[in-house]
């Protein structure tokens, strides 16, 4: 119970490509939340046991508002299965806007209790929707040497009577991921995303990004590892600004780019660390 991750960070994400590359490798924004970037305030969350190889869960958030169970309220689903090299994920999320009336401060603004995934030029156009809805799965199979792993997402942000566009906007996104044995001690890893938008609000030109990263690990003991890592991303197309006006797409690196958008249709960021293990 509180401040808790959905069910998609508990079931598709160990199954998707920032389990293996990290927040590098996340789908633009993160819109898919599939790298904990958002969590649900006043919820309540269960696990379940494996049964052979199979979990399942789920969690609701309440919202808060006097007199609605459902304003700002979020609730998620999801289910695992790991049994050998195989590893499947699928979840679906759904969270409520607090949309009042005219006079409401929140009106254009995301106000959940689900943080939502608004915090970039990718997506926040859409932040005074009134739902915010995903549905994600994800699959790897690990043969010894190289591990494959496959994932798709659906994205859909639907307008209340006081939203910033009309209807609702859907981002399909779907991706592919590797990561190869060098060593027992090096690891390289590759991804790519392919994101498309809808049309909406006189956007007809799709916004489309194209997010491509790749790395490599190397363990120095079992406890410490330095990496490289290098994402790039390219935008086209038009999106939505803030305002709920049509503009240019641009680019935003998976969840790195948040806060930090290109000014024009590419971005690349290059990362090189030490983690160690606790």
């Amino acid at each position: 119970m509180g401040r808790q991750y959905t069910s998609l960070t508990d079931f598709v994400a160990p199954a998707a490509p920032v389990a293996y590359i990290g927040g590098f490798s996340a789908h633009p924004v993160d819109i898919d939340d599939l790298d904990q970037t958002t969590r649900v305030d006043n919820s309540v969350k269960y696990r379940s046991a494996s049964y052979a190889g199979f979990t399942f869960g789920a969690l609701y958030g309440f919202g808060g508002q006097p007199g609605s169970m459902k304003r700002q309220s979020t609730w998620s689903v999801g289910a695992g299965y790991a049994n050998g090299p195989l590893h499947v994920g699928v979840g679906f999320e759904r969270a409520d806007n607090s949309k009042t009336g005219v006079t409401d401060p929140t009106v254009g603004k995301w106000h959940s209790s689900d943080d939502g995934t608004f915090n970039s030029s990718i997506s926040e156009g859409y932040a005074s929707a009134q739902t915010q809805q995903i549905v994600a799965a994800g699959a790897t199979y690990d043969f010894g040497t190289v591990l494959i792993g496959v994932n798709y997402g659906n994205v859909q942000y639907r307008a209340g009577a006081n939203s910033l566009f009309t209807g609702h906007a859907t981002f399909n996104i779907a991706g592919i991921f590797s990561q190869y044995a060098l060593r027992s001690d090096t690891h390289l890893v590759a991804g790519y995303g392919y994101t498309r938008g809808s049309q909406v609000d006189g956007v007809h030109d799709r916004a489309q990004y194209h997010n491509v990263t790749l790395g490599a690990t190397y363990d120095l003991s079992k406890r410490s590892t330095v990496y490289l890592l290098g994402a790039y991303q390219h935008a086209s197309g038009m999106t939505l600004d803030m305002a709920g006006n049509p503009v240019a797409a641009t680019a935003s690196v998976s969840s790195k780019g948040n806060g930090h958008c290109s000014a024009d249709q590419s971005q690349a960021i290059v990362a090189v660390g030490l983690r160690q293990r606790f």
